[in-house]
């Protein structure tokens, strides 16, 4: 391949480039805010090939973020969900048996009480593992579009975590 035909390949690629970036600008697809107290990244990514260089600076000015980077906070976004979620009805768990534990009441109410968290708490567990397995399926929609390898995210493991929310359950309802 001759140098004339390397330049008009590399030119074809950045005004083929520049059209798409056009073309999402003018359809809304993401906004470039260059205004005063914003300026535009110009650091170049090493990783990039030169003739993407231009698209790819433009896109990070306007805040755009690949898809597989959204489902990424998306994950954590629901990891810290589930986790918090998890952390509140163990909470609410304790609190409801030390207030049964307390009050002379309610050791006579205690069974129909017992029964009814130990019922809350196969709601949460069922709960619990459908979030896991929602988890898990936005995890391998994210490992089938990340662009690295080393990128990709182990999906959680079913058993072990069944086995971690079902460790903290307090003894007294565990019988």
């Amino acid at each position: 391949m001759s140098m004339d035909s390397v330049s008009e390949h590399e030119d074809k690629l950045r005004a083929m480039a520049e059209r798409r970036i056009r073309e999402a600008l003018d359809s809304g697809e993401f906004k470039v805010d260059t205004g005063p107290d914003k300026q535009l990244d110009l650091e170049e990514n090493p990783f990039v090939p030169e003739e993407w260089r231009l698209a790819f600076r433009v896109l990070k000015s306007g805040n755009y973020r690949p898809d597989w980077i959204e489902l990424a906070s998306d994950i954590e976004n629901d990891l810290a969900a589930w986790r918090t979620a998890a952390d509140r009805h163990f909470a609410f768990l304790r609190r409801r048996l030390d207030a049964l534990t307390a009050d002379a009441g309610g050791l006579r109410r205690m069974r129909e009480e017992v029964a009814a968290l130990k019922l809350r708490h196969a709601r949460a567990t069922t709960y619990h593992a459908r979030m896991m397995d929602e988890i898990n399926q936005k995890i391998h929609r994210y490992n089938a579009t990340v662009p690295v390898t080393s990128l990709m995210r182990p999906t959680l493991s079913a058993d072990e975590e069944m086995r971690r929310f079902a460790d903290r359950l307090p003894a007294y309802l565990n019988y």
